[in-house]
């Protein structure tokens, strides 16, 4: 296993070596010319005629006071008034289509504030909504099957939650200790992507960042604010099957003197979907509004709120899944579902006090209410049967609540400068369950040849009233400083007191059935290098408490309810990032040891969770973002691990062994080729391949490595006057038959075809 992963450091090195020598050559930056390599050309981005191809529309920005603000993610700094004008063709947007999906800065940086990608010693590979939309996408699962440092491990079966790998360690899905909205912890339940300017993933430890997290890393999504011109853009298609749907997104200032501006995003979403007897129906709004205070002064309100139902779920596969089911059937129940409704609330105050200091803070409330949930699992048999559990789980609602302040206060000693940041950051979640929260049924024998429906049982639970069933509480004091030595070193390093408080009640006394709380100190440091301006390198290093796992209250598992006992990770990490031409090139070695937690498959098959020995995961990421060429744009890049179980004491078998469910291998590439002869025309395509990974602890069963390819095609043009957008996209276009998983697998989602129209008013 060694060998094998030196080797693919090597050729890797090697590979990116080799893209970044021919980029720099390119530029002339090889001769010295600092101010590095010139930008590519913009793409398709422009509005044709009918029949008639018209160039692409330009835009620049210029003070104007007072007037609507355009509104960034959070920045630490209120942003600049600007109103938007015709003028000459300029720099695109960050993120845009015509910026190849680039982006300048992000916010996944905790007390931080915003910061420039290139120049964040982290790793964090975004996916901006222009990005989003031209997939097509409605389901964050098959928007991360794109993405190159994160393994999809899970599919949507549970109220809008899915299971995501990152840097081997799963995303745990205790309130969603790794799923963030605008850099606050969230709910677990329905994050939906029509809503969103962007998705940053942040690979790795984030302990000094947000507190106790989960090893792999973190994913926030930026919510969109409102814009300093008028917006409205209406979307119809088809996400597959027959999955109708409609979005509107509206924005703009509301008074004549500019200090308000909203924005507005409509969803609405019934149809059948590509599976036999699944149904989908979704409504969501959400509304934003900022409120420019003084010039200095900014305060942003958002709101939103989303009805859920899904009929004929798919179940959850355990056992040895060897053939893979065919996707396209309902191995469930017809009568199988979920339905939910959630409200949040969120609101952020900045002030910039003077140039020595400015204060941010934010707060987010979020209510989900599960109305009905009712799922069938599977477990396939040695005689190549397979059992069913049919359970429902009883009406129950989460609250979870969450914020942070933090006061920035820039100095300078001697050549030195600095800026020092204080403040907290916490959150709040609580479950309330009734006492009979779960009912289940068996059926046996049924033929893996087709699906076999049985008779929906007669299933009783909820007689009793919601109580509280668990609470988590996260509390994090944190100090660090952001110092710049020179033009071409700099540094940043902070500690962040931990506490964790985990609670457990039993729901039909009361009484606290299992707590712990416990607190850590939690280091983080980076030095960075600059040799010219559009290079960066980095050395960083990271310690975090991570929430031992608490089991989930389901018939699936042994120990339903249970809370482990928190971990401390380690990382070190080495990275450069690179903005040739217009392309972001960004590399990161890592290697993370924790304590090792997992679930064991029982013959029954049901789970048990374990805690035992620890897992070191070394690896390298590579990825890609921008445009390669005036009209090739390319998304992706390479994981590479080497991941091991080592220190294991009640089951010395499986030392040295490779975790479960774990891909040492992940490529992916999603190109768009924008069709010099056609102006307007785009053509679009992806595949990514998941490497194999093991099904059981002594890894005697491997499943085998993946390739999903995609295709698609989009063309904008002008109706009447009006620009409009046509795309088509084809997921999974050859239908490939995979799991997702072995360990509750789900089956990979079908072919899919996407259709969608959007005018731009």
């Amino acid at each position: 296993m060694k060998g094998n992963m030196k080797g693919k450091v090597r050729w890797l090195m090697i590979s990116a070596v080799l893209i970044l020598g021919v980029g720099l050559m390119g530029s002339g930056a090889l001769w010295g010319d600092e101010a590095g390599p010139p930008a590519a050309g913009a793409s398709d981005g422009g509005q044709t005629t009918v029949g008639q191809p018209a160039p692409a529309e330009t835009t620049t920005t210029q003070p104007a006071a007072p007037a609507a603000t355009t509104t960034t993610p959070e920045t630490g700094k209120v942003p600049t008034t600007e109103v938007t004008v015709t003028a000459q063709k300029e720099k695109p947007k960050e993120g845009s289509e015509e910026a190849g999906y680039k982006v300048e800065n992000v916010t996944t940086t905790g007390p931080w504030g915003q910061m420039t990608l290139q120049d964040t010693p982290y790793s964090i590979n975004v996916m901006s909504s222009d990005l989003i939309e031209n997939v097509q996408t409605g389901s964050r699962l098959e928007l991360f099957r794109m993405n190159p440092v994160v393994q999809a491990s899970l599919g949507d079966t549970t109220a809008g939650t899915i299971g995501l790998n990152l840097r081997g360690f799963p995303a745990s899905s205790n309130y969603n200790q790794d799923q963030y909205i605008d850099g606050i912890l969230s709910d677990p339940y329905a994050i939906y992507l029509e809503d969103k300017e962007r998705v940053e993933v942040l690979t790795g430890p984030t302990g000094f960042l947000y507190g106790f997290g989960d090893v792999g890393g973190l994913i926030n999504y930026v919510l969109k604010r409102p814009t300093a011109t008028p917006l409205a853009d209406i979307t119809v298609g088809d996400y597959g099957g027959s999955q109708y749907y409609a979005h509107g997104d509206f924005g703009g200032p509301i008074d004549k003197s500019g200090k308000f501006a909203y924005r507005l995003n409509i969803v609405t979403e019934d149809g059948r979907t590509e599976v036999d007897d699944q149904k989908s129906q979704r409504n969501l709004i959400t509304g934003a509004l900022d409120y420019h205070i003084l010039e200095n002064m900014l305060l942003q309100f958002d709101v939103s709120y989303v009805h859920s139902k899904e009929d004929g779920i798919l179940p959850n596969w355990l056992g040895e899944l060897r053939a893979v089911p065919n996707p396209s059937k309902d191995w469930g129940e017809p009568y199988t579902g979920y339905e939910f409704d959630k409200t949040r609330v969120g609101a952020k105050y900045t002030w910039d006090i003077n140039n020595m200091f400015s204060f941010r803070s934010a707060y987010s409330y979020a209510y989900w209410y599960s109305d009905k949930y009712l799922q069938a699992n599977n477990t396939v048999e040695p005689n190549r049967t397979y059992n069913q559990m049919i359970f429902t789980i009883a009406p129950y609602y989460t609250i979870t609540q969450g914020g942070y302040a933090f006061l920035d206060t820039k100095f300078t000693t001697g050549p030195v400068q600095h800026k020092v940041t204080t403040g907290f950051y916490g959150s709040y979640a609580t479950e309330y369950d009734p006492s009979d929260i779960f009912a289940f049924e068996r059926v046996t024998g049924l033929s893996l040849a087709q699906p076999t429906y049985v008779s929906e049982p007669a299933l009783i639970a909820g007689t009793t009233r919601q109580v509280e069933g668990s609470s988590t509480a996260n509390y994090n004091w944190m100090a660090g400083d952001e110092v710049t030595f020179t033009d071409h070193w700099s540094a940043l390093a902070g500690l962040n007191y931990a506490q964790r408080d985990v609670n457990s009640y039993n729901t039909t006394n009361g009484e606290r059935t299992s707590q712990y709380d416990k607190s850590a100190l939690t280091p983080s440091a980076s030095l960075l290098y600059k040799p010219i301006p559009w290079i960066t390198t980095y050395a960083t290093y990271m310690q975090s408490l991570e929430q031992g796992v608490i089991v989930p209250n389901s018939p699936l598992y042994t120990d339903a309810g249970k809370v482990f006992s928190p971990l401390m990770s380690y990382q070190y990490e080495l990275g450069a990032k690179a903005t040739v031409g217009g392309t972001l090139l960004s590399l990161a070695l890592f290697d993370i040891d924790k304590s090792n937690q997992f679930a064991v498959a029982n013959p029954n098959g049901t789970l048990t969770y374990t805690q035992d020995g620890r897992e070191d995961h070394k690896g390298i990421e590579f990825t890609v973002t921008g445009k390669a060429t005036e009209h090739l744009t390319l998304y992706g890049g390479l994981t590479l691990m080497d991941s091991e179980i080592t220190s294991e004491r009640d089951n010395p078998a499986i030392d040295g062994k490779r975790p479960v469910n774990v891909s040492d291998e992940l490529a992916k590439v999603y190109a768009e080729y924008s069709l010099p002869q056609v102006p307007g025309l785009t053509f679009t395509g992806g595949a990514y391949y998941t490497g194999p990974y093991y099904a059981d602890e002594e890894n005697t069963f491997r499943l085998p490595g993946v390739i999903i390819g995609d295709v698609g095609a989009r063309y904008r043009t002008l109706a009447w006057g009006t620009p409009v957008i046509y795309r088509l996209n084809v997921t999974n276009v050859t239908n490939k038959k995979y799991w997702l998983t072995s360990n509750a697998g789900v089956v990979g989602e079908p072919r899919t075809v996407l259709l969608s129209a959007e005018v731009k008013f």
